[in-house]
Order: C-alpha cells, then structure tokens, then sequence
C-alpha cells in the first residue's frame, strides 16, 4: 500500500488574494500518484509551486513518476493539471530525466519532443543530483527562464534549444557540452560553466542576448559555437589552457560585434596568430583582447 503525504501552503499578497500554492509531497513516487499529484494540481485556483525532493523511487522501470533506476518520467502528452505548475523541484532521488519521445511529422522529418513539452508554463526547475541533460529534454520549453542542475556532469545535444525565454545557465558540474545545446535561446544572457573542456559545434548558435561568457577551463570548441549571435557586445572568458578551434566560431554573424576577450596575464600563448584564428577571418568581428590577473 502507498502512503501519499501533502502539505500544502497559500501563499496570500498584500490585499489577501490567492498569489500561488506551494505543494510538497512525501511519498513513493509510482505512476499512479503521480497521476493523483497532477489531478490534485489541476485543482488548484492559482499557479503551483511543486516540490518533490522528499520523493522516493518506486519499483518500477516504466510508466511515470520516479522509476527504480532514478529515471523521473512526467509521462508525454497533455495531462490535466501540467499547465498549472510554474515551479518544478525534482526528487532528490532523481538523477536522470526520461529522455524526449519522437515522431514523424507530415513532411517526414523525424522530431524530437521534450517530455516537458506541456508545461508550458514553467519557468523554474530544480533537480539537486540530476546527473545529465539528456537530448533535447527542454527542447522548445518556451517559458523556462531559471534552470538549476548543480551536479549535471554534460548536457546533450538540443537539451534547451529553443527554450526562448531562458535568460541564464550556470553549471557548476559540467564537463562537456554537446552540438546545439542551446542553440536559439535568443534570451539567454549570462553562460557560467567553471569545469566544462569541451564544446560542441553550434551550442550557442543564435544566442542574440548572449553577453558573458566564462569558459576558464575549455579545450576545445567546435565549428560555429557562437553562430548567428547578432551584434551584442560579448564578453568570453577564458583560462590557462589554450583551446582549439575546430572552424569558424562566428558563421553567420553580418554586422559589427565586439568581443571582449580575457584571459590571465601568465598564459602567453594568446598570441596574434591564435587570436587570429579565433575570429576566423569574420571581418564583422571587432576582437578586444586583454589579460587579467591569474
């Protein structure tokens, strides 16, 4: 038999007027009470505030909730009461997202469909020890604008393109990040990643708002990586080991842009020839380069 707990807290404004429900539970998470958690939601008179870190595993590997392998599945398609959640706190035992359903769409073109899809709107979602963004996980998740995945160790390809509303990305934890991760986050401003090495082709492509960059650990970057960028100044910070080009950083960019670019005043070898490479013969690009302290 499960046992499903709800506590349940109205948060009022000044004049006493519902401003949104926050809702934790405390239960195993099986597809079934993860149905009754949404049925409950869909209740709600307002926006919902869920928060399911107290959440443990079922015993199951299929069906949604929370599966025995850490696997979280908000089950694909429009169910009742996903609209109303603007605030998603995961399970702490979660450390995987159920990977994005496909299909075929009248011109043959295989889609990818974020399982998140018809949460359309949430804006903020946490998972303390999800261990990796899966490919395209909050693929055209429109109203997402917070994202917090402290221990994720990679992202995978298209896992937040065209998440149009996103404004920042810090990861503390990750190491890599694959092609067009957020590529069309036309939002997104700030990018934070301390540990990631490598970076894949197109990852912030048409990422117009794009304006501070710090990579002080990358290696490697791939073809095109700030594609499409606009004309925003961009400040891109970087560290002691020097990273490899792979082509044109910068395809698609048309009118002026400047780049800020730092670097430590130990590391001599941004020389000329590499920070020549570095814009790519992009004429368009007005490179500002300048050392700081180590």
């Amino acid at each position: 038999m499960t046992f499903l707990w709800v506590i349940v807290r109205v948060e009022l404004t000044e004049n006493g007027s519902v401003n949104n429900n926050c809702i934790s539970k405390n239960s195993v998470l099986t597809n079934e009470s993860w149905e009754a958690i949404l049925d409950e939601v869909a209740k709600s008179l307002s926006f919902v505030t869920l928060d399911l870190s107290a959440c443990i595993k079922s015993d199951s590997n299929a069906g949604g909730g929370l599966r025995v392998d850490g696997t979280f599945d908000p089950m694909p398609g429009n169910i009742e009461g996903k609209e109303k959640i603007n605030a998603l706190i995961l399970p702490n035992e979660a450390i995987k997202i159920e990977e994005a359903t496909h299909h075929y769409n009248s011109y043959s073109q295989f889609l990818w469909i974020s399982v998140f899809k018809s949460f359309i709107n949430l804006k903020t979602i946490t998972g303390a020890n999800i261990s990796c963004i899966d490919s395209s996980a909050f693929r055209s998740c429109k109203s997402i604008k917070n994202i917090n995945f402290p221990e994720a160790g990679s992202i995978d390809e298209f896992a937040f393109a065209d998440c149009t509303s996103l404004t920042s990305a810090s990861f503390p934890n990750v190491i890599s990040i694959k092609k067009c991760a957020f590529q069309n986050c036309k939002a997104l401003g700030n990018a934070d990643f301390p540990k990631t090495l490598n970076i894949a082709q197109e990852a912030f492509d048409g990422c117009t708002s794009l304006s501070n960059v710090n990579f002080p650990q990358v290696v490697s970057f791939g073809v095109n990586v700030f594609g499409h960028s606009g004309s925003k100044t961009m400040t891109i910070t970087l560290g002691n080991s020097i990273p490899n080009m792979w082509g044109n950083l910068f395809d698609g960019v048309t009118s002026s842009k400047t780049i800020n670019l730092k670097y430590p005043s130990t590391e001599s070898s941004y020389n000329y020839s590499w920070k020549k490479k570095f814009i790519g013969g992009n004429n368009y690009i007005n490179l500002m380069a300048e050392s700081i302290l180590p």
